[in-house]
């Protein structure tokens, strides 16, 4: 029988979960620390979700964790300019929600 047709909307959970193309190690790559925040000393980690697109793009990308402004920003900056390893569900391609941590540390 013909594989069933794709679900309508992103899927919390796959068989195949979305991986970060190089791990978190490309994604922290992607990510710009605004000068601002590196001289006024603001740490911490963002949290952000999105989701996954059966083309390996981030899309809806919000902030559910904040920082601050200009943290939560590059981290949405950052996600959006990552390439993912689609989700797949019954071996197709498919849109899932994924949420990643983004730190900001300061190293001297």
């Amino acid at each position: 029988p013909p594989p069933p047709p794709p679900p309508a909307g992103p899927l919390e959970f796959s068989e195949v979960s979305p991986e970060i193309v190089g791990g978190l190690p490309a994604l922290q790559q992607n990510v710009t620390y605004p000068e601002f925040d590196k001289r006024a000393g603001t740490v911490g980690t963002v949290s952000v979700r999105f989701v996954v697109t059966p083309e390996g793009r981030a899309e809806n990308v919000e902030v559910v964790r904040s920082v601050s402004p200009g943290l939560d920003a590059a981290a949405i900056a950052g996600v959006q300019r990552t390439r993912f390893t689609p989700g797949r569900q019954n071996g197709q391609a498919v849109a899932v929600r994924m949420t990643v941590p983004v730190r900001f540390t300061i190293r001297n």
